[in-house]
């Protein structure tokens, strides 16, 4: 028995250094497609340690912003992958959005960089407890949507807590400390990834950095939602225009400590809708549009401006002062 030990063992030690060797040239070959720049946007320390992660299967063929989509088209070769892993389409391939669908597993649910345990979780603020058709919208709801931004958090009213200096991308800045240089979790960087990963062109940064879209070229294919580190973008359906512009689900202190726009759960939305289409639900307003008739009463009656309407003309509320 001892000696069918001894022999078991070395087959062992043999089959481990193997094994071991052919991770390590995997590894090597996969360094050797990063950038080598080492700036740690990945979320790992150094292209080294993510060409290990990449090799043990611990990582996406696009981890790495730098190398963009070629680096990662040719790391996803290498190992026998597909460079849309993470939603982010490969050259020539569709990814989990098109022109006419998009993949609710893809837009939908937890998204990356979003505080966990929270963002994402069941429905987007905005849609009630289920979807639109199945809350008493209509089966177009759930079809044609378009990309809206759930945030107010610009550069006049979300508290900067640092200067990002780095990568002009906002996987990047999402990479550094506290997801970000702005005080809500959950804010838009204003760095235009969004805007990069468009193929119609719809979007583009206004002069607080945050995103602009033009739902007459939007065709609801869901990349800017996916590609959004923070998951300040979602799909809403096109023809319900009032929204709710925050996704903070903190208490009221620390939302107003952090953004002059944020929802601070007052319920005067609440109060102010004559259907009982909008209720506050784990410190933000959500609505039913099964029951919304878009009066935009409740857009008139916020306190901070955390309520859009399309269909309104005119500003909408200046939001009050932090305090």
């Amino acid at each position: 028995m001892a000696a069918l030990g001894l022999v078991l063992g070395g087959l062992l030690a043999v089959a481990a250094k193997v094994l071991g060797a052919r991770g390590s040239l995997r590894a090597r070959e996969v360094e050797g497609l990063l950038p080598g720049v080492n700036c740690g946007a990945c979320g790992f320390a150094g292209c080294a340690a993510l060409a290990e992660a990449l090799a043990a299967g611990r990582a996406s063929p696009d981890a790495c912003p730098v190398g963009g989509r070629e680096a990662a088209a040719r790391i996803a070769a290498v190992l026998g992958l597909t460079a849309a892993s993470r939603g982010e389409p490969g050259p020539g391939e569709p990814g989990p959005c098109g022109p006419d669908r998009c993949d609710p597993k893809a837009v939908g649910g937890a998204r990356r960089g979003a505080p966990a345990g929270v963002a994402g979780a069941g429905p987007l603020p905005g849609e009630g407890g289920a979807s639109s058709a199945g809350a008493g919208g209509s089966a177009d709801d759930a079809i044609d949507r378009v990309a809206r931004l759930l945030c107010r958090g610009g550069a006049e009213n979300c508290r900067r807590l640092y200067r990002y200096q780095g990568l002009s991308q906002c996987r990047a800045a999402a990479a550094g400390p506290g997801g970000g240089e702005r005080a809500c979790p959950w804010a838009c960087l204003g760095l235009g990834d969004c805007v990069r990963v468009c193929p119609e062109g719809a979007i583009r940064l206004g002069p607080d950095g945050q995103p602009l879209i033009d739902e007459s070229l939007c065709t609801g294919c869901g990349r800017c939602v996916v590609r959004c580190p923070k998951g300040a973008l979602a799909l809403l359906p096109r023809r319900r225009t009032v929204y709710v512009l925050c996704r903070n689900r903190q208490e009221a202190a620390r939302v107003r400590r952090a953004c002059r726009a944020g929802c601070l759960a007052c319920r005067v939305c609440e109060k102010a809708c004559p259907t009982g289409a909008i209720r506050v639900e784990g410190n933000l307003a959500v609505i039913d549009y099964g029951r919304c008739t878009g009066c935009g009463l409740c857009v008139e009656r916020c306190p901070v401006g955390a309520l859009a309407d399309e269909g309104r003309a005119g500003p909408r509320p200046s939001p009050q002062a932090a305090g």
